[in-house]
């Protein structure tokens, strides 16, 4: 009995001590900090798959490959959404998107010269309109569209901004921010000869100042991250999109605008 209790005893106090050490651990410096995630409201409005291209073309450079969609494999994916009955908008007419049967809406990132090139035509193909968003300081740059390319495609593409020179915005000051965001818009504007009102955040880096700073200009911005379905009624500041990549197939790509997973 007495073996027993003592036995008892040492367990408890080997209890005891694991338990203190626990709680005495230091946790590593860079441990990362529990942040509170806001859960947004359940979405209610209608489904919007925003598509986001940024190249089309089987050259590939740089580091980033996946960001080169095959100019077959994009003439699919327009066959696909022509076929499966979906009505592709233009961005400016997002607002109005539940007056169409299966809206979407086609954009492109930065303007690269393969837009009109290789893009355009497939465009034109299915009458397909869509939005590009420019880099202002980049355009008639080689490898970026230029002022004749841009007044071509105005019969089917609506230019935005994507800023003048592409930056984290979120490490600039307020005066950086309002002349990045005012003068890309002057500039598209000057050059389309229509009025610019949807900004795309660079490398999808946005705050609260950031946002307060687009509203004074544009009506839309769009995301990088995270991806999803836009639905009428989201915060137009914060439109949700699909990042198409060079992997995806036909099958995935068919998913992907459904909201499923690929």
């Amino acid at each position: 009995m007495v073996k027993r209790v003592a036995l008892l005893l040492l367990i408890l106090s080997l209890i005891l001590a694991g338990s203190w050490g626990c709680l005495r651990r230091p946790k590593p410096a860079d441990a990362p900090r529990p942040v509170k995630i806001e859960q947004a409201a359940p979405a209610t409005g209608v489904a919007v798959p925003v598509l986001y291209y940024h190249l089309i073309d089987d050259h590939l450079y740089g580091p980033y490959p996946s960001m080169f969609v095959s100019p077959k494999e994009f003439d699919k994916q327009m066959a696909y959404l022509k076929s499966n009955g979906y009505t592709v908008i233009s961005l400016d007419e997002i607002e109005q998107a539940a007056r169409y049967t299966k809206p979407a809406i086609i954009t492109f990132d930065d303007g690269y010269a393969d837009n009109y090139t290789n893009a355009y035509p497939i465009l034109k193909k299915y009458n397909f309109k869509a939005t590009i968003f420019l880099i202002s300081g980049l355009i008639g740059k080689p490898g970026y569209l230029n002022k004749e390319e841009i007044g071509k495609m105005q019969d089917l593409v609506s230019f935005q901004s994507h800023t003048v020179s592409h930056p984290y915005l979120t490490k600039l000051s307020a005066k950086l921010q309002d002349y990045e965001l005012a003068e890309s818009q002057k500039e598209i504007e000057a050059i389309a000869g229509r009025k610019v009102d949807a900004l795309a955040y660079p490398i999808g880096d946005y705050n609260r100042q950031v946002i307060d700073i687009t509203r004074r200009y544009y009506k839309y911005a769009v995301l990088m991250l995270p991806g999803g379905i836009y639905h009428t009624g989201d915060d137009p500041y914060l439109i949700k999109r699909l990042n198409i990549q060079r992997s995806l197939s036909i099958d995935g790509f068919s998913k992907k605008i459904r909201g499923l997973p690929t």
